[in-house]
């Protein structure tokens, strides 16, 4: 009997774990990339690229993750005129963003499928609708990297019509960037070439290793957007798991505090504002299943999950 009851704990900690892989973009995740350009008569643009979420909104009836960049260059010119630069703004078309089961979404007019992490040995890269695949690569090796605590898979993918290999890491990216590359065929349609040099969470950087590059954060440079700051708030839940009702009890009073619920596949089923209050109750009228209470501030981010019985 104890030996079953081992068993059972075990599988319920193994799949209670798999179960919350798929909130690849809780936790204040980073994406830093080099990039090295075709200038015209000033040779090269190298630069590094940060790219970070800041901000939610509903579109559509999901709730999306607004994406933003930063940027560094240095232009390398032929006669000493080398100079650098900075910028920040917006991503198009993918800035907004959402995670599902197994996958990462985003807005552009409608919901498209920008990365699916349920794949197979033999699948192509023209499942994600927002893919160009112009040299035939063919998933042919699925191994794991370590991150945070958990492992994710690395997807190894191999031209069918010249010698060169990608890989994918779930819930990151591919190695040649996040958003900026759709195009996977090198040296055919583009002057630009692009690696993912560290991914991090919550200013820990995990990819290609546990502090790789220490710290990975959105450079400390002012172009009109405020820093990702630290979560202030000590946020509480009670009762959870709960039947229906739930009570949230922050540690200061809150002021135009946002808060929303979203089930595992990213659907918004209930919204609320807290204002000059340290309690907030919640009637949650669902299905008995695992849902995420997200709090947004003007300055922070932060997100609970929630047992519905």
């Amino acid at each position: 009997m104890k030996k079953f009851l081992f068993i059972v704990f075990i599988c319920f900690c193994f799949f209670g774990k798999v179960e919350g892989q798929h909130r690849y973009l809780d936790n204040n995740p980073i994406w830093v990339l080099t990039g090295s350009c075709y200038a015209g008569s000033c040779l090269w643009d190298n630069g590094n690229i940060y790219y970070y979420l800041k901000g939610d909104t509903v579109m559509g009836g999901y709730s999306y993750h607004k994406v933003f960049k930063k940027e560094l260059h240095y232009v390398f010119c032929p006669v000493g005129t080398s100079y650098s630069y900075g910028s920040s703004d917006t991503i198009n078309p993918c800035y907004y963003l959402r995670d599902t089961l197994k996958q990462i979404r985003c807005w552009v007019g409608n919901d498209q499928l920008l990365y699916d992490f349920d794949r197979h040995i033999g699948d192509t890269l023209l499942q994600d609708n927002l893919v160009v695949d112009t040299c035939g690569f063919i998933l042919t090796s699925i191994d794991s990297i370590p991150v945070s605590n958990y492992f994710r898979k690395k997807f190894t993918y191999t031209s069918q019509t010249n010698p060169s290999t990608r890989y994918l890491y779930e819930g990151i990216g591919w190695d040649i960037g996040f958003l900026e590359q759709m195009f996977f065929c090198p040296n055919v349609s583009s002057l630009c070439g692009y690696d993912l040099t560290c991914y991090g969470v919550n200013d820990t950087a995990w990819f290609p290793n546990y502090n790789a590059i220490s710290p990975c954060t959105v450079p400390n440079f002012t172009i009109g957007i405020k820093e990702i700051p630290k979560l202030i708030n000590n946020i509480i839940l009670s009762p959870n798991p709960t039947t229906a009702l739930t009570t949230i009890t922050f540690s200061t009073m809150q002021q135009n505090t946002t808060i929303n619920i979203t089930d595992v596949l990213g659907k918004l089923i209930y919204t609320t504002t807290a204002t000059q209050t340290k309690q907030v109750n919640i009637q949650l009228n669902a299905a008995p299943g695992m849902y995420f209470v997200t709090i947004l501030t003007n300055e922070n981010r932060q997100v609970v999950k929630l047992i519905r019985q």
